[in-house]
């Protein structure tokens, strides 16, 4: 089964991307995480606990392993398939990896939404933290964005 992306490249793969984003928890101790906030303007960390839960990983679908990115990222033609080798090497795992997310263990960490909501301050908190990463994921945009034409 290929795995569908828009871009069709490495960069915007769920898969690629899960291993480069990583946990947002910088630990958890049974269904309380630690999520870490920076100030924008004196760079001082602050960690706070949040509600957490496990759920079913959203990269591998609970089954621990994907496809290598590297193997399809780009797009299977079905003159890929034709070849009978390659087909049964590619629906039999041979490019199966361990989930870049989870890892193999099936399930990962995430906001447990149903107790945070109940929690006017946890969910300041989180949208806090969500704000921070969007801010960070589009300079991360534009500085590669800027690598890639040379600046």
């Amino acid at each position: 089964m290929t795995h569908d992306n828009n871009n069709n490249n490495n960069d915007n793969d769920p898969r690629t991307r899960a291993k480069a984003d990583g946990s947002p928890f910088s630990s958890h101790r049974g269904t309380v995480a630690d999520v870490v906030l920076t100030d924008d303007e004196s760079g001082d960390e602050t960690h706070h606990a949040v509600p957490v839960c496990f759920e079913v990983c959203p990269t591998c679908q609970g089954s621990g392993r994907h496809v290598n990115p590297s193997a399809d990222c780009h797009g299977l033609s079905r003159e890929d398939f034709d070849d009978p080798d390659f087909r049964e090497d590619y629906f039999g795992g041979r490019y199966d990896v361990d989930c870049y997310d989870c890892h193999g263990k099936n399930v990962v960490l995430a906001f447990d939404w149903d107790r945070i909501g109940k929690d006017p301050a946890a969910a300041a908190l989180v949208n806090e933290w969500q704000e921070e990463r969007d801010r960070q994921a589009e300079f991360d945009a534009i500085d590669a964005h800027e690598r890639r034409m040379g600046c």
